[in-house]
């Protein structure tokens, strides 16, 4: 099973309590141009040694259109009218590691990260884009902090075939690994609780890990807790 990550840096401190700011009075308040129809429906939140805040956000964009009548003389009427784009967003807050973590990477992205953000700060810019230094993954992985090696890319002599989720196995290929344009590496962690997981890193944010993993929901939300706590420094 293959869980995503796209994670966006919290710029500013959070609350203790994440719950009250995500109550009905909170979202009938917000003024966001384009936006409308605010609500988010609460999974579950935790206190303690791991606070966070998991729900689904959803919400309406106002877009604009208009609509059209062929009149006399080849003439045209045009009338400019509005209509909405619904919106629903899965995402985690952890509390520790500033993060957001968004469940796939949709169109509503844009809006739905200002929209927590004016929840938790009443601003909208407070939720802001990462990205990854995938490089100096890339060299940590040659002093031996993660095992195996995969790439999603183009290489200097054509493309690669792609065939997993985490690019092509590349690892004793030396004459493309001095080529390597570094967008995107899969690695494998080799030490502790989570050794032997597949994670997959993009420099544009997103990070997947490959595992079964049974049990709570609980669990699940820790080990992906320490996934991204291990890749958090590389966050630039």
């Amino acid at each position: 099973m293959v869980l995503c990550c796209y994670i966006m840096s919290i710029d500013g401190d959070l609350p203790e309590d994440l719950e009250k700011y995500f109550k009905e009075e909170n979202l009938s308040k917000i003024r966001i141009p384009d936006v409308k129809k605010v609500r988010i429906s609460k999974s579950k939140s935790g206190k303690g040694d791991l606070n966070y805040f998991v729900g689904i956000l959803y919400f309406k964009k106002v877009i604009s259109d208009f609509d059209y009548e062929m009149i006399e003389d080849l003439n045209v009427k045009v009338d400019d009218k509005e209509n909405t784009l619904s919106h629903s967003l899965g995402f985690i807050i952890f509390k520790d590691l500033k993060q957001v973590v968004f469940f796939n990477k949709k169109d509503g992205l844009h809006y739905g990260s200002k929209i927590l953000s004016y929840l938790l700060f009443k601003k909208p810019n407070k939720i802001k884009t990462i990205s990854f230094d995938v490089k100096r993954i890339f060299e940590d992985y040659k002093k031996g902090l993660f095992s195996d090696l995969w790439y999603q890319g183009v290489r200097g002599d054509g493309r690669i075939t792609f065939t997993s989720q985490y690019g092509s196995k590349i690892d004793k290929d030396k004459s493309f690994i001095k080529k390597l344009e570094k967008y995107g590496l899969g690695v494998e962690i080799n030490t502790g609780e989570l050794a032997g997981t597949k994670v997959a890193i993009y420099r544009s944010g997103t990070l997947n890990y490959l595992g079964e993993y049974k049990g709570t929901f609980d669990k699940e939300l820790r080990i992906r807790h320490k996934i991204i706590n291990i890749f958090k420094k590389y966050i630039i």
